[in-house]
């Protein structure tokens, strides 16, 4: 399907391409987020806390929840094998940890 030329630009004008943690849209950002009764450094923190945590992983949760970066609590969420209970509501929770984000780190709302 070929789009008319007005609706290509309206997409490429809400498409803003980000990566790293520099970037406050990242998740790999570094900041504070309370959310899950816990601060975590950042949302990829938050993430992966939780992929353990509902795994049953708790020392890889502590690790995550202790990593300097987000990069690094990343890689050590890639080593847990992820539950029913988190691949099922993943997209639910990273929704959630987006909205925490939100609401408290202006940076990443003031962008938004």
């Amino acid at each position: 399907r070929k789009e008319s030329s007005a609706a290509s630009d309206v997409y490429k004008r809400q498409v803003v391409p980000f990566a790293g943690e520099s970037n406050c849209l990242s998740n790999f950002y570094p900041c504070e987020i309370n959310i899950f009764g816990l601060k975590h450094r950042s949302a990829e923190h938050a993430y992966q806390y939780v992929k353990a945590m509902r795994s049953g992983d708790i020392p890889r949760a502590t690790e995550i929840q202790s990593a300097k970066s987000a990069l690094d609590a990343k890689k050590i969420g890639n080593m847990v094998t992820p539950s029913p209970s988190f691949t099922d509501n993943q997209v639910t929770l990273m929704t959630e940890i987006i909205e925490a984000k939100a609401s408290q780190v202006p940076s990443f709302s003031e962008f938004l």
